[in-house]
């Protein structure tokens, strides 16, 4: 399966492609740069997922699964041996959430700015809650690993 049109197209169309929090910045490639992954050697990946970014506290990859009409997003650990984390249902409920992440970033981009900014314990808990409700069986610890110093 090829990453639909109107996929790249909502790619491109967002009016940022980093969001950093702290310690963490999450990148999104440009559509030009979306790649297929080589996974020759991991037989259930091989062919089904691109890559759509990365996160640069771990190094892992971002990308969409294409075998599903959803693209979920999964983060991919080449540390790990290609271990995958689903962290979204959907293409366009992982750009809904870093969107949210982005208002939530406003003025905590870095670490200085983070703690003398801090993430109110509220705001914190709604973002994670509205994961959780949007994205059914998703794994949390991406998400909340973004919180954490």
């Amino acid at each position: 399966m090829i990453v639909p049109k109107e996929y790249i197209a909502k790619l491109n169309s967002i009016p940022f492609h980093e969001v950093s929090l702290g310690y963490t910045t999450i990148t999104i490639y440009p559509s030009k740069s979306i790649k297929r992954m080589l996974l020759s050697d991991i037989e259930h990946l091989n062919n089904k997922f691109f890559v759509i970014g990365n996160e640069d506290l771990c190094g892992d990859l971002l990308c969409i699964d294409t075998s599903i009409d959803s693209l979920p997003v999964y983060l991919v650990s080449e540390e790990n041996d290609l271990e995958t984390d689903y962290i979204s249902f959907s293409f366009d409920n992982f750009m809904n959430i870093l969107n949210m992440l982005k208002d939530i970033s406003t003025d905590r981009e870095n670490p200085v700015k983070l703690e003398k900014n801090p993430v109110p314990e509220d705001l914190k808990n709604y973002f994670l809650n509205q994961i959780i409700i949007s994205n059914p069986d998703c794994e949390m610890q991406f998400w909340e690993g973004l919180f954490e110093s």
